[in-house]
């Protein structure tokens, strides 16, 4: 054996064939394809909840914030943009493709699509809540009128 045989089997042995990576790439592609559904739909699940904490969010601070000024405050909601008061002038809005609906007093009716629950110095509101909805999932956001508590649950 010669030097150069020796060289060119040590060059050979190291490395990847190209028929190699082609099936290594081939089989990532695989995996993600079949990942892909299954992390959309977490995705999902994940929106849905976290469009239902930040209306409960905005909902508790707005109870806050009646019973630190000592004058009724609302929270309003338009069903069909999805926008909110986020905040003193600043309107955020729902993530696009959710279903909204808003139970709450005729009062605090703002026309068809909207809506609001008003919150007292004392704690209490005027109760109701909003129902989010994307595909197959629901979460409600609920207002107890007598002591203005704001929860998040599932539907059973």
């Amino acid at each position: 054996m010669t030097c150069g045989a020796v060289a060119r089997t040590r060059a050979g042995a190291a490395g990847f064939t190209l028929i190699e990576l082609l099936v290594c790439l081939a089989l990532v592609a695989t995996v993600f394809a079949m990942a892909a559904p299954v992390l959309s739909r977490l995705d999902g699940g994940a929106r849905l909840r976290s469009a239902a904490h930040e209306l409960a969010d905005q909902m508790q601070r707005a109870r806050a914030r009646a019973i630190d000024e000592g004058r009724p405050a609302e929270f309003a909601l338009d069903l069909a943009t999805g926008a909110f008061e986020g905040g003193p002038g600043r309107t955020r809005h729902l993530p696009s493709g959710l279903r909204l609906a808003m139970l709450t007093v005729e009062g605090e009716q703002l026309g068809r699509a909207a809506g609001a629950i008003r919150f007292f110095p004392d704690g209490s509101s005027t109760g109701g809540g909003v129902a989010l909805a994307d595909g197959t999932r629901r979460l409600d956001v609920r207002v107890d009128w007598v002591t203005g508590r704001v929860t998040v649950e599932s539907p059973q």
